[in-house]
């Protein structure tokens, strides 16, 4: 299991209260929901291509490719 907390002082604390804000992920889940993220922001640059040719052309590959660096949507997940 892998819990995840908004608080960052939560996350190296050896136990969360349970009225502490919190997620419980089964660990075996969470490569198909990485995934499952990963295909959302694909499809999120896909859309923001024809957006940006149509305020900017000049900067639309350019603007999709940072995005894509900064976020590492292509990048493989390394599981």
């Amino acid at each position: 299991m892998i819990r995840l907390t908004p608080v960052l002082e939560q996350w190296f604390a050896t136990a969360v209260g349970p009225d502490e804000p919190h997620i419980d992920i089964p660990r075996d889940d969470l490569p198909k929901l990485l995934a499952d993220v990963q295909h959302d922001l694909a499809g999120f640059l896909t859309a923001l291509r024809p957006w940006a040719l149509d305020i900017r052309a000049d900067l639309a590959d350019p603007l999709v490719a940072a995005l894509d660096r900064r976020l590492q949507v292509s990048a493989p997940l390394g599981m």
